[in-house]
């Protein structure tokens, strides 16, 4: 009896920080209206409106999400709670409401193949999320995540359903016919391109490839070919402004794989080479400004 009142005495004394709570939830219910936007049958509204809108949703989740973390550390209101909060809400704008965008490109897929890349993809992000807090230590260096974070990886396919609009006006009769041909070439490529990969992009969560800190890497000193990687990146986002968010995100995605596999057949090679030593382990991140 005496223990059950000290336990009841420790629940009611469980404070949590107000602001940066706020602001995951919000992340939270942004995830929620993605998914009822979406999925609802608005009659004026097409299901590519519904989509778009349904990512810009996703956006500003991660918006809230950033800003959660900053505003606790700022205010040194860091808690547990926040962390297992912050991950319950991110499993539902990062984790579920991109599987319902990625519905709506079945044009090509059966829908059972659908829901089968929908899970996996649902269910990585949700391991992702649980290794995360497994693995955080407050501690840690804040240069590298392990495994592609949750944010990123929704943001990937958010990015192809903010593109899809400005791709389908391009197939207008008032534009060129070379250039409605090639809108849906294009159009009907993103049909596979996104289902399938949603499936890649749930194996790259739960991988232990390394992806950096975005704000880490843009802080710190560019040696020159970086400086041209993002001297190209941004020729590519003025030149193919309809398609900059899909290619910049997928660049990003891919980049790290890339570059380690790319190390990986160098150190195979030339087993004296420094190739090898220059891939070290993989370190999770400690904080959570742009999410797990």
């Amino acid at each position: 009896m005496h223990f059950e009142n000290n336990r009841r005495r420790k629940i009611r004394h469980i404070t949590f920080p107000a602001l940066p709570a706020a602001c995951t939830l919000a992340n939270g219910l942004c995830g929620l209206a993605a998914i009822t936007v979406v999925t609802s049958h608005a009659p004026h509204h097409s299901q590519t409106a519904l989509a778009f809108y349904a990512a810009l949703l996703i956006f500003l989740g991660m918006v809230f999400d950033m800003l959660d973390g900053n505003i606790a550390r700022m205010m040194r209101q860091t808690s547990q709670f926040g962390k297992e909060l912050d991950s319950l809400c991110d499993v539902i704008t990062f984790g579920v409401a991109p599987v319902f965008i990625m519905f709506t490109y079945s044009d090509v897929f059966q829908r059972r193949l659908l829901w089968g890349i929908g899970a996996l993809y649902a269910a990585g992000a949700i391991l992702r999320l649980a290794r995360f807090n497994v693995q955080k230590d407050e501690h840690a260096p804040t240069a590298f995540f392990s495994g592609l974070p949750t944010p990123m990886a929704a943001g990937t396919i958010a990015s192809f359903a903010i593109a899809t609009p400005s791709l389908i006006e391009l197939t207008d009769v008032l534009m060129p016919e070379s250039t409605q041909e090639w809108a849906r070439r294009i159009n009907t490529a993103t049909m596979v391109i996104v289902p399938v990969l949603t499936g890649v992009l749930a194996w790259l969560m739960v991988s232990h490839i390394r992806y950096p800190h975005v704000a880490s890497a843009l802080a710190r000193r560019r040696s020159f070919p970086q400086l041209v990687e993002l001297m190209f990146a941004a020729v590519v986002a003025v030149t193919l402004k309809e398609f900059a968010l899909p290619v910049l995100f997928s660049y990003f995605v891919f980049a790290p794989p890339i570059k380690q596999l790319r190390l990986w057949v160098l150190s195979r090679l030339d087993p004296g080479s420094d190739a090898r030593a220059s891939d070290g382990p993989a370190v999770a991140v400690a904080g959570v400004d742009d999410g797990p």
